[in-house]
């Protein structure tokens, strides 16, 4: 499993995203621009070594469902089974 994109309320960002990066331009900016844009909910970078107790829920269509923590939070991971960037930038832009 990758490292991950994970929606963050605003007033619960708490770190620097400065370091932290997806290893792609394209993902990149699309996080950059999510973060200047956005008043109530923004997309983060956080590196897979940052989740902990990470359980398979379930599989649909193009995704992977799985629960885990971070930073003692309980979270829901969707894993996007593409390599297309375009494909995953879609399906993000569709959480919101």
């Amino acid at each position: 499993m990758a490292d991950t994109l994970e929606k963050i309320n605003c007033s619960s960002q708490n770190e620097s995203n400065e370091n932290l990066t997806s290893g792609n331009i394209i993902i990149d900016e699309f996080i950059k621009n999510t973060q200047l844009n956005s008043n109530d909910y923004f997309i983060k970078w956080i590196p897979y070594s940052n989740l902990k107790n990470i359980e398979f829920l379930t599989s649909g269509g193009n995704s992977d469902i799985y629960s885990g923590t971070w930073n003692s939070v309980k979270i829901i991971l969707k894993v996007i089974n593409s390599e297309d960037i375009n494909y995953i930038i879609n399906e993000v832009r569709r959480e919101k």
